[in-house]
């Protein structure tokens, strides 16, 4: 999976899985492929990109990445 560049817009204070508590996360948009580019035709290859939101946490770097509906 592919990301375009990231860059932080926001932070959220929200639960980290690793670290175990909440704290502030940085927040970014990021277009992610979907599919492997084996699955899918030349043709509809722009479509397998779709926008998510992005939480990275400051202390540990676990990143954790929604797709945007």
């Amino acid at each position: 999976m592919q990301d375009s560049d990231r860059h932080p817009t926001e932070t959220l204070v929200m639960e980290c899985a690793r670290c175990g508590e909440a704290k502030p996360h940085e927040v970014s948009i990021s277009i992610r492929e979907g599919t492997t580019r084996v699955d899918v035709r030349g043709e509809n290859e722009k479509f397998s990109r779709r926008p998510h939101v992005v939480y990275r946490c400051p202390d540990c770097g676990r990143s954790t990445a929604k797709k945007v509906q």
